[in-house]
């Protein structure tokens, strides 16, 4: 998982020491901090490509004046590696960090539009000298990589988790209004606002840059409109895309040097990418899935898990969870939970225990989003198509794209 941190200011490396303690959990296997005059990185890493030292973090060009720190995976890595050793560039480690600072040096703060992958990452680049020294944050196209930041009086603060901003002091745990009403009502915290007053997320597919002369927050990417020619095309042309996307997707998010598996919840979506990840395998796949026993048995999905997993040959573990063990676990979900939400704690529940045998875990979270499949987006369809309001007619042409 990783976590990154840092403050573009001065005087900053024993917060940053602290905040970089208090990410732990997202990188127990390696840490590190490095400190100029215009700004501090620090580093929590969970190791999934190259393992050895050589990728450690934060990272350093051969000149020592440009530095890295990088939470994710970049799926194109070995694609764009080989490109940068066609332009003659060297590349010491086997590690996906390395090539999403080369492609920096390469093509400057493009790069992101070049980047496919999840990540969040901050470089700092000292290449100018004294007085103009710069930092690019970047954040993944969908978002799923967290970068929070803040503006204090000791300067610009970043990190992965609000926990690491409230540990280096940079913030107070005060709510913000408008978040908490965001949270009761739609049971989540839209972005860029966070639960705590002061903090902003940087938006998906946005980067920004910090220099002597301010920050510049941007968009890099937008997401890509209806495709008119696949649109036109028969409905069998259209599975065969929509195979081939899904297949070139999974077979790239299997790279790693550790252990992979995968969340089954015998529906749509999980299924289908536990498929896809058999064919890529080279070994059978460890599969999970949870249970609520008969407090939850209407929530249960377990038996259509196991059928999935029989029929796929993987090795699967069926996790059971009573009443007692949520309510004893519930306190460390909430510590967990950096932005608070109605949801997720059936995904925690299972990732500690698919811990203890994974490192990597693919899940079909957001496939539901993607292809309109949750019952509302007929509801919303139909209210919009009776006169509704403009989300709604947003939500039915998504639901027509679908």
């Amino acid at each position: 998982m990783c976590g990154i941190c840092g403050v573009i200011g001065h005087g900053a490396q024993p917060a940053v020491e602290r905040m970089v303690a208090a990410m732990h959990h997202r990188g127990p296997d390696d840490r590190g901090v490095h400190s100029t005059p215009f700004a501090t990185l620090g580093m929590a890493r969970l190791a999934v490509i190259d393992l050895s030292q050589a990728a450690h973090q934060p990272m350093p060009s051969g000149d020592g004046q440009v530095w890295i720190v990088y939470n994710g995976e970049l799926y194109n890595y070995r694609s764009e590696r080989a490109l940068l050793r066609q332009r003659g560039r060297t590349l010491r480690s086997a590690s996906d960090t390395e090539v999403v600072l080369q492609m920096y040096l390469e093509y400057g703060d493009a790069c992101v539009e070049r980047m496919r992958g999840m990540f969040a990452f901050a470089i700092l680049d000292a290449r100018g000298g004294a007085g103009r020294e710069r930092v690019l944050l970047a954040r993944d196209q969908l978002g799923v990589k967290p970068l929070l930041y803040a503006r204090t009086a000791a300067g610009l603060a970043f990190a992965s988790e609000m926990k690491a901003l409230l540990a280096g002091g940079w913030v107070d745990a005060q709510p913000d209004a408008q978040a908490l009403w965001g949270l009761l009502t739609f049971g989540s915290v839209a972005q860029p606002h966070t639960v705590v007053r002061g903090v902003n997320m940087l938006l998906p597919g946005h980067r920004m840059v910090v220099d002597a002369a301010g920050e510049r927050i941007e968009p890099y990417w937008r997401a890509p409109g209806r495709d008119r020619g696949l649109a036109g095309q028969p409905y069998s042309a259209q599975v065969a895309a929509l195979r081939a996307a899904l297949d070139a997707a999974v077979a790239s998010q299997m790279v790693s040097d550790v252990p992979v598996g995968a969340f089954l919840s015998g529906g749509v979506d999980s299924s289908a990418l536990v498929a896809l990840m058999s064919r890529h395998s080279g070994a059978r796949i460890s599969t999970f899935s949870i249970g609520f026993g008969e407090e939850g048995r209407e929530l249960d999905e377990t038996d259509d898990a196991a059928r999935i997993a029989a029929l796929l040959g993987t090795r699967h573990a069926r996790i059971q969870i009573d009443a007692r063990q949520v309510a004893e676990g519930i306190g460390a979900f909430a510590r967990a939970l950096d932005q608070p939400s109605v949801d997720g704690l059936n995904s925690w529940l299972v990732s500690a225990f698919a811990r203890r045998e994974v490192t990597v875990a693919i899940s079909g979270t957001g496939g539901d989003e993607l292809f309109a499949g949750y019952p509302w987006f007929g509801t919303l369809a139909a209210a919009a198509a009776a006169g509704g309001r403009p989300e709604g007619r947003a939500a039915a042409a998504l639901a027509r794209v679908a």
